[in-house]
């Protein structure tokens, strides 16, 4: 990946994270993002399902009590994406923010299975989200 591709990578990715803080409500929160040109850090082995994958697309890691989050992007998975997939994506990273804290149990482990309802919680909200947007676009047009 040359400097150019990274560098248009990066600012598709701002630009979608900047546009989704405010609607998700997530405007007071501290937002690490990183950026990362190799991808040798995303080859984590996440269990799915009873199935090993590769993280490959992005990490959020969230420490919900202070309201501060930080999400790598493994920038070229980015680039044959097009915008909608880009999108979906970063929205799902985002609703980490919003659900994480249930993960935790009453001691503060951490549990595989509520790994798995997170990301599918995640995913559906971001679909939710993205479809609200569209149709309140929709319904301007009309108007």
């Amino acid at each position: 990946m040359n400097d150019a591709q990274f560098n248009d990578q990066r600012r598709r990715l701002r630009r979608v994270v900047k546009a989704w803080i405010d609607s998700l409500g997530l405007g007071g929160w501290l937002l690490h993002l990183s950026y990362d040109r190799t991808g040798e850090a995303f080859n984590d082995e996440v269990i799915d399902n009873g199935h090993i994958r590769l993280v490959n697309d992005a990490k959020t890691t969230v420490k919900w009590e202070y309201q501060e989050a930080s999400i790598s992007f493994n920038v070229p998975e980015f680039v044959d994406y097009d915008d909608d997939r880009l999108e979906f994506i970063v929205v799902h990273e985002l609703c980490h923010l919003l659900v994480n804290e249930m993960r935790s149990d009453h001691e503060g482990e951490r549990a595989h299975g509520k790994l798995l309802h997170e990301e599918r919680v995640c995913t559906q909200l971001a679909r939710a989200f993205i479809a609200t947007r569209d149709r309140a676009r929709a319904e301007a047009r009309r108007a």
